[in-house]
């Protein structure tokens, strides 16, 4: 499958001076696992071509952090089993009762692809929607001050109410 890409994002070239350590990250963190471990099925290096704002659900102890690596284009929509089907988010993994929504500056390179399936810890698998774009940032949060585009980065936070901005608190 050919990987449809958003306007707001192209094709990072080689000659980026990001693409040495994002396409390195693939194969140091595991992100194009095989079946059943979730991170990638496929991936393109991309930069937004645009300030376009990127989503995340989380939340629990010492499960899913407001800054983690695993990132959606879109608002979360639907309730919180919509959500893990989605994405193939395994309940153990995230509580997911905080939003974060983060603008991402124009030409803040990362990581997208369709996502992976993954065995969750009752043995229940989950197949990702292939058709919705993941982002692994690479902790999206921990960019900010290192200079370049990321410096630009703005984040806020609220209480996840049935996955709406609008409902949120």
């Amino acid at each position: 499958m050919v990987l449809v890409l958003p306007p707001c994002l192209e094709i990072l070239p080689e000659t980026d001076p990001t693409f040495a350590s994002l396409n390195s990250s693939l194969i140091d963190f595991g992100l194009l696992a095989g079946p059943f471990q979730c991170n990638f099925l496929e991936t393109n290096l991309v930069r937004f071509t645009q300030q376009h704002f990127v989503y995340r659900i989380c939340g629990g102890e010492d499960k899913a952090s407001q800054c983690g690596f695993w990132w959606n284009l879109d608002p979360p929509q639907g309730n919180l089993e919509t959500h893990f089907e989605h994405f193939a988010v395994c309940p153990e993994w995230n509580d997911s009762d905080n939003l974060v929504r983060c603008t991402a500056p124009k030409d803040f390179t990362t990581l997208v692809g369709s996502g992976q399936s993954a065995t969750c810890a009752d043995t229940s698998t989950l197949v990702p929607d292939p058709t919705i774009l993941q982002l692994n940032s690479g902790g999206i949060c921990d960019t900010v001050g290192q200079g370049g585009a990321d410096d630009n980065l703005t984040c806020e936070w609220c209480g996840a109410e049935d996955f709406s901005l609008e409902e949120s608190a």
